[in-house]
């Protein structure tokens, strides 16, 4: 699990890192996850790139690592996301934002022994979020994503409400 999101991380900061413009963010933050009625809190990790000055383009990556003490580490029912967000400041430090992307959440193992491997949901994420600029290096936030994921011919659906605070670099 450790190695996944290791390279999770390393190829988020590889896509932000290759746009040229704009400046580049880590975020960390408290997220509440709801599955067909079953909620779960934990952290979220957001690494990405914003540019742009009317319309505020951001691109970037989020996990979110559910579960209470350790539960979180076997890798069950953890979240995340690969998204595009188009914001626009409403008022003077303050952005609000889409965003679209591709969510996916970790199911743990499927199978027993040699055969067993890891298994994954994928599918639509989006939402909204509202962004208030402390300064040019900090930022506070609250969002709110819908994953619609599917795996193995079960759909289903998770709303993740989220409150951060991002480091801009």
């Amino acid at each position: 699990m450790k190695t996944k999101i290791v390279s999770l991380v390393a190829a988020s900061m590889l896509l932000a890192g290759s746009l040229n413009a704009g400046e580049k963010f880590i975020s960390v933050g408290y997220a509440s996850a709801d599955t067909n009625g079953v909620t779960s809190t934990g952290v979220s990790l957001d690494l990405g790139a914003k540019f742009g000055e009317t319309f505020k383009h951001t691109i970037g990556t989020k996990f979110i690592f559910l579960g209470e003490n350790d539960d979180w580490t076997d890798g069950q029912g953890n979240l995340g996301d690969i998204y595009y967000s188009l914001g626009y400041e409403v008022l003077p430090s303050t952005i609000v934002a889409g965003k679209v992307g591709m969510g996916y959440q970790s199911l743990g193992s499927v199978g027993t022994g040699k055969n067993s491997t890891a298994a994954y949901s994928i599918g639509l994420s989006y939402g909204a979020s509202l962004t208030y600029e402390l300064s040019d290096s900090f930022d506070v936030g609250a969002s709110y994503t819908k994953n619609d994921l599917s795996f193995d011919s079960v759909d289903y659906s998770v709303d993740v409400i989220e409150a951060h605070l991002a480091f801009k670099f």
